[in-house]
């Protein structure tokens, strides 16, 4: 069964700041760290997910983002906005002190790997186009729309 894997940024992915303007103005709360996803991009999220199943791939979820630091908030926020999780492995790329070298850290995640393909799914470039994955890439927008 051939391997699909998502590398996943948060921030400017699963929330942007036009969602979390109309949040806060509906009454939500948002501390100093926004952790509300927007639920648009949680189903669009399992779309992809469910559609790569449905062509029988098997799906990591694989967190890009430097919520990676504390992967058990990663899962409780993913479950608790409505992330299907079911027959999806949920891993991430290795830390480093600063995400400028993100492209290269997944060309190295994925090195010995066979038989996959990969989505990178942010809103920032990184080292992408240095790293010839511009063509993997979904570049979302985190001030007016996000993964929807």
């Amino acid at each position: 069964m051939k391997n699909y894997y998502i590398f996943l940024d948060i921030d400017g992915v699963l929330w942007d700041w036009k969602y979390i303007e109309s949040f806060i103005k509906k009454g939500g709360k948002v501390g100093g760290i926004v952790d509300v996803f927007n639920p648009e991009s949680i189903n669009a999220l399992n779309y992809l997910i469910k559609y790569q199943q449905s062509l029988n791939k098997d799906v990591t979820l694989v967190i890009s983002s430097t919520w990676r630091r504390n992967m058990p908030k990663v899962i409780e926020k993913l479950i608790h906005y409505g992330l299907d999780m079911s027959e999806v492995y949920i891993e991430k790329i290795p830390q480093n002190y600063g995400d400028e070298f993100r492209g290269k850290l997944i060309k190295n995640y994925l090195l010995g790997k066979n038989d996959y393909d990969f989505v990178i799914i942010d809103d920032e470039m990184f080292d992408y186009r240095k790293e010839n994955l511009l063509s993997h890439l979904i570049k979302t927008n985190i001030t007016n729309g996000c993964l929807n």
